[in-house]
């Protein structure tokens, strides 16, 4: 391992087990942070994770619908999905804990519980990790599970209130269940 790599690694342990100042109400299990860090690793490697990110692709339904889907993200809290089915096309625009839906033609705002947490929900390692690495968000490890004959790790993540909300409140609207492989 170069001293680079073995540099970058100390600072992630680091950023995620050291709770930002005057957040003493973030809870850090070492056992889930331990699991993250190291998946984490594994999953970018050197280069960390990207600002942008584009997915573009087919949606196929269980009802034999299809169409496709485009999903766009800026930096951590700008996020654009695109769904064109049948002719018609769905956006759903998220940014600044604001969103909008945008139906044939037609726009009407998207309820708080939907906008307070935009992620890129399709890939949990660019949503959530970037979180945890911010120390805004809760960590606890559920323990090692078996799903479909595979061994995995159970970790919770919920965010910490950020303004006059109670903490059950922010724990129920941002509870997130990450099962990462145990091999």
């Amino acid at each position: 391992m170069s001293v680079r790599s073995l540099t970058i690694y100390v600072v992630i342990i680091y950023a995620v087990s050291y709770p930002l100042a005057g957040q003493d109400r973030v809870r850090r299990d070492p056992e889930a942070l331990q699991v993250l860090v190291g998946s984490f690793a594994r999953m970018v490697g050197k280069g960390g994770l990207p600002a942008d990110v584009v997915l573009e692709g087919k949606v196929l339904f269980a009802d034999g619908l299809q169409g496709d889907v485009r999903i766009e993200a800026k930096g951590e809290k700008q996020l654009r999905n695109q769904l064109q089915l049948i002719g018609k096309t769905t956006l759903a625009i998220f940014g600044a804990g604001k969103g909008r839906r945008v139906k044939d033609g037609k726009s009407a705002d998207l309820p708080l519980w939907a906008t307070a947490y935009p992620s890129l929900d399709v890939i949990p390692a660019f949503s959530r990790l970037r979180e945890f690495q911010r120390g805004e968000t809760n960590i606890a490890y559920m323990g090692l599970e078996n799903e479909d004959g595979v061994d995995v790790h159970h970790i919770r993540l919920w965010s910490a209130p950020r303004d006059g909300r109670t903490a059950d409140i922010e724990e129920l609207m941002s509870e997130y269940h990450l099962f990462i492989d145990a091999q």
